[in-house]
C-alpha cells in the first residue's frame, strides 16, 4: 500500500513510500492521484526489504554496496512490470546478497538520492538567473551611458552575493557598485557582456533605446522561468495552460465524493467509496481510515455502521471493552481480512468487517 510519494520540482513522482516504511525510487513518472506528498525516503533493513520484495513479487537484479561492502540498495523489477527498474534503499548494515550482481550505479544519487541532483539543478538555475540579470543590467548600463561599454564599466568581484529578488533596472541597485559599475564575477564575464551588448546594438538598436526608460527587467522572459518567482505558502505557479488543466483535474478528483475507487488510500481522513471486483462478484464499501490505524477505533467505526448505519469518522474513540463484551461477543460476527478482493463472497452488511493490512494497520470496511 502506497502511503506517500516524493515529488520533484518539475511535478514528477520520483519515489513511492509504502506502509511497511519501504521506499521505491523510480524514474520520473506522473504524480499518483490521491497520494500525499512527502520528502521522506526510507532506508529499511535487508530483512524488511526481502519480505517486501517477496510479498510484492519483486526480483533483485543488482545490489549496491557501501564503502564497507554492506548493502545500501537493491535494483529490482516487479514480475508484473519487468520493464520498470526501481531502486530500494537499504540501511547499509547487512552483508551482500549471494548470486546478485554488484552494481556501481547508485540510485542514492537520486536523493543523496534525489536531493543531490536537485542541489546541482539549483546551482544551474541560480547561475542561469545571474547570467540573465547581468545581461539585462548590461544593456541598461549601455543605454544610460550612451557610450560603448568597456572594461572600465565593470567591477570584478568573485563570489559576489547577488540579490536575486531585485528585478529593478537602476544604476544604484545591488548589481552596481558606488561608481555605478556593473559587478561581475570575472574578467571573462565582462568581456562576454561587452560583446553581447555590442551585438544587441548592431542587430536590435530599437531594443537598446527602449532600455533608457525601463525600470524592470524583461517581464516576458521572467514568466518563462518558475524559479524567478518567490514561493509563498498556499500559492500555485503554472507555466502553461496544460498545467492548469492537470491541476484542476487532480484537485477535482481529490474532492469528488461520488467516485468509487479501486485502490486503497491510507493517507486520507475523509471517507471514500471503494469498489472491489473479483471472479466471485463485486462489492462496494465506504472506506473510513481511523486515527493511528487503531484496531479498537476501527472496531468502533464498523460497530456503529452495522448497528446504526452511521459513520462516526476518523477521530472515533476506541471501542469500550464493556460494549465489546455486551454488544459484539456472541451477537455480531467480526471478520478480519488481509485482502478485500479475495474474500468478497464472505462479507455481509451485518458483519463487522475489518481490513488487517498489517499487524498495526486496521481499516474498517463499511459495506453498502
Amino acid at each position: 500500500m502506497i502511503v506517500s510519494q516524493y515529488i520533484d520540482e518539475f511535478g514528477k513522482s520520483r519515489a513511492r513510500n509504502y506502509v511497511e516504511e519501504i521506499s521505491l525510487i523510480t524514474m520520473p513518472s506522473p504524480i499518483i492521484e490521491n497520494v500525499k506528498e512527502s520528502k521522506q525516503i526510507y532506508e529499511a533493513s535487508m530483512k524488511e526489504v526481502k519480505l517486501f520484495m517477496k510479498k510484492n513479487s519483486f526480483i533483485a537484479q543488482k545490489q549496491v554496496l557501501n564503502s564497507k561492502g554492506l548493502v545500501k540498495g537493491i535494483w529490482a523489477v516487479q514480475a508484473s512490470q519487468a520493464n520498470e527498474l526501481v531502486f530500494i534503499p537499504v540501511n547499509g548494515k547487512d552483508k551482500m546478497l549471494k548470486d546478485v550482481q554488484v552494481s556501481t550505479n547508485d540510485a542514492m544519487l537520486l536523493t543523496t538520492y534525489i536531493n543531490e541532483s536537485e542541489t546541482e539543478l539549483e546551482k544551474y538555475k541560480t547561475a542561469r538567473k545571474i547570467s540573465y540579470l547581468l545581461q539585462e543590467n548590461a544593456i541598461f548600463l549601455r543605454a544610460k551611458n550612451r557610450a560603448k561599454l568597456d572594461h572600465r564599466d565593470f567591477k570584478i568581484m568573485q563570489d559576489f552575493d547577488y540579490d536575486l529578488t531585485n528585478y529593478s533596472l537602476d544604476l544604484n541597485s545591488s548589481f552596481f557598485d558606488k561608481q555605478q559599475r556593473l559587478i561581475v564575477p570575472s574578467k571573462e564575464t565582462a568581456v562576454r557582456l561587452i560583446n553581447f551588448v555590442a551585438s544587441v546594438e548592431v542587430n536590435n538598436a530599437s531594443l537598446l533605446r527602449s532600455y533608457e526608460k525601463k525600470n524592470f527587467v524583461n517581464v516576458n522572459t521572467l514568466l518563462e522561468e518558475v524559479s524567478f518567482f518567490k514561493s509563498h505558502e498556499d500559492e500555485v505557479i503554472f507555466t502553461s495552460p496544460d498545467e492548469v488543466c492537470a491541476w484542476k483535474k487532480n484537485t477535482v478528483l481529490r474532492k469528488t465524493r461520488d467516485v468509487a475507487y479501486t485502490k486503497l488510500n491510507l493517507t486520507t481522513r475523509e471517507p471514500y467509496f471503494y469498489k472491489a471486483v473479483s471472479n466471485s462478484g463485486m462489492c462496494c464499501f465506504i472506506i473510513q481510515n481511523v486515527k493511528d490505524f487503531s484496531e479498537k477505533r476501527a472496531l468502533n467505526v464498523a460497530f456503529h455502521w452495522v448497528k446504526n448505519r452511521k459513520n462516526i469518522g476518523y477521530d472515533a474513540e476506541e471501542l469500550n471493552d464493556e460494549i465489546y463484551e455486551a454488544e459484539i461477543i456472541n451477537k455480531i460476527q467480526v471478520k478480519y481480512v488481509k485482502n478485500i478482493e479475495e474474500n468478497l463472497n464472505e462479507f455481509s452488511s451485518t458483519t463487522i468487517n475489518i481490513l488487517r493490512y498489517t499487524s498495526i494497520v486496521f481499516v474498517p470496511l463499511l459495506m453498502l
